[in-house]
């Protein structure tokens, strides 16, 4: 199935890609391996709250980006390094140019960066007739980041390991009230933070049934950064009054705190009554990734 296709004008034809965010709907941190890597339980659910990338192929093997709308050098940028892997790993002399419309808040745990890795690997796949196959895409995310893997596996998962093991898994639709104060968190600003005594007991696949569970690294994020605190006890009085049983939770590291509802109308209420500086969104669920036909098998 061909890419869908914008046609700028006559001379210029730039390829639009989605990538989603994605929600962790709860995160169970098991033990420290000796590399400082953490290993973690989890459930990665897939929302339609999305980034967008243009790509333009070029002849030569020239990677640029246009009105970029992160503040991240090129050498630290993950579109570009998932394309640069790409050529490295097939010898592909073949470049793009690149454009982001940034949707998915920054340093807010939604996984937005390496989604955005995974959509420049799916889309140069096919742009440059690459032909490589999912658990090699696989292997090239994992190089660039945990959460890479799980949005080339392309439907909500169980995960383990560092985030790379997993196991399709369905999970009921659901809408989800998102907030994000004004504060970005990084992974590394957390793990090391954390207060856990490993090993510890991990819990199986069998016992989830869908629900949101806990967030090991809640606590931290709350503790180190305040406002996120704050909006996890304005969310549980708010959801309390609506009759809305299930807690909020953080979301990944943070700084996005998520509330599950089954009606968008109550959550659009809740969002109306917090402060103005907190950023949010009403998302939903979703089953498959959109770009499902590029993943290759």
């Amino acid at each position: 199935m061909k890419p869908h296709t914008l046609s700028i004008n006559e001379s210029i034809n730039i390829s639009s890609f989605l990538a989603p965010a994605k929600l962790n709907l709860f995160l169970r941190i098991v033990n420290r391996r000796p590399d400082g890597y953490h290993e973690l339980q989890s459930v990665f659910c897939l929302i339609d709250l999305y980034d967008e990338l243009r790509m333009e192929v070029r002849t030569d093997n020239q990677l640029n980006r246009h009105d970029w709308p992160i503040a991240t050098s090129e050498n630290n940028d993950l579109c570009l390094r998932a394309a640069r892997a790409l050529q490295f790993h097939t010898d592909c002399q073949k470049g793009a140019d690149f454009w982001l419309t940034k949707k998915i808040p920054v340093g807010g745990g939604l996984g937005g960066g390496s989604s955005d890795a995974a959509t420049t690997l799916l889309a140069l796949n096919t742009l440059w007739d690459l032909q490589l196959s999912q658990s090699v895409l696989m292997e090239i995310g994992l190089s660039l980041g945990a959460d890479v893997p799980f949005f080339l596996f392309g439907q909500n998962a169980w995960a383990e390991g560092i985030g790379e093991i997993l196991t399709a898994i369905e999970i009921p639709n659901h809408h989800y009230l998102i907030v994000q104060p004004q504060v970005a968190i990084t992974t590394a600003e957390i793990f090391p933070a954390l207060e856990l005594t490993f090993p510890r007991k991990p819990t199986k696949i069998q016992s989830f049934f869908g629900d949101v569970g806990p967030n090991d690294l809640q606590e931290t994020a709350a503790k180190k950064f305040p406002v996120v605190g704050e909006v996890l006890n304005k969310l549980n009085a708010l959801a309390a009054a609506a009759s809305i049983e299930n807690p909020p939770v953080l979301t990944g590291s943070g700084s996005c705190v998520f509330l599950r509802g089954n009606d968008a109308s109550i959550l659009l209420q809740i969002a109306e009554k917090l402060p103005k500086t907190w950023q949010t969104f009403i998302v939903r669920s979703l089953t498959h990734h959109p770009l499902q036909q590029f993943i290759p098998a």
